[in-house]
């Protein structure tokens, strides 16, 4: 197992986006009221 993210406050449900040259998961942080968004490579 490979840790791709940390720092989360309060994770909500994530989505997954399929791209081009991979996928975008983004998971909202409740708690900072943010978007993270993390590029995966395939």
């Amino acid at each position: 197992m490979e840790t791709l993210a940390s720092g989360f406050k309060g994770p909500a449900d994530f989505c997954v986006i399929p791209q081009a040259k991979g996928y975008l998961v983004v998971v909202p942080d409740l708690v900072q009221s943010e978007l993270r968004m993390i590029q995966l490579a395939r």
